[in-house]
């Protein structure tokens, strides 16, 4: 139980401070336990690290195969924007990770920036296993007009990295018409027309 209370807690001190600035010292205070016994679990500052961005990267995950088992709905438009939705409503409910998937994006330790972008490559190719059998299903049923598929998964990305910065900004209400306005404006340049 404790080394997970560890990655919790140092989950908290990379998203607020990032790799450089959280203290290990900190860490273990905010478990009870001293700075010593982090040791007993992670090796080093670095070991705990990529413990934490491993989890991070299977909850989410975990999070993404949930969404993908409860989108029933019949229309591709529904089904995309239901999926996106439920990503933002995530990144909000779980805002260490957010912030931590930021710190990692944009400010990895330079020692370890090649291994974190291949893994969250290798995140954002796993879900994107959902989002290309979606974008799939819509040209299949004619709903979608015919694009390369990755060009899709590119601009469907982009409104999720994108609202993720939004969602830095501005309160719930604001974000929501936000959603609506970009969603409105992607939708019609992908919709077939019928």
């Amino acid at each position: 139980m404790t080394a997970e209370q560890i990655r919790r807690s140092a989950l908290k001190q990379f998203a607020r401070l990032g790799y450089h600035g959280a203290s290990l010292s900190q860490i273990a205070a905010e478990v009870g336990i001293r700075k010593q016994s982090i040791a007993t679990y992670y090796s080093s500052k670095e070991s705990l690290y990529l413990a934490v961005c491993k989890d991070a990267f299977q909850e989410y995950l975990a999070f993404m195969e949930q969404v993908q088992q409860h989108a029933d709905l019949k229309k591709s438009e529904d089904k995309l924007l239901w999926v996106l939705k439920q990503n933002i409503q995530y990144r909000l409910e779980h805002a260490d990770f957010t912030a931590f998937l930021n710190h990692l994006i944009h400010f990895p330790p330079d020692f370890l920036r090649a291994h974190i972008i291949s893994k969250i490559q290798w995140m954002e190719e796993q879900s994107a296993v959902i989002y290309r059998e979606l974008f799939l299903e819509g040209m299949a049923n004619g709903e979608i007009s015919m694009h390369p598929v990755e060009e899709l998964l590119a601009a469907y990305y982009c409104i999720i990295d994108g609202m993720s910065v939004q969602m830095k900004l501005y309160e719930r209400e604001q974000l929501d018409r936000k959603l609506a306005s970009i969603w409105g404006i992607f939708w019609k340049g992908l919709k077939t027309s019928r």
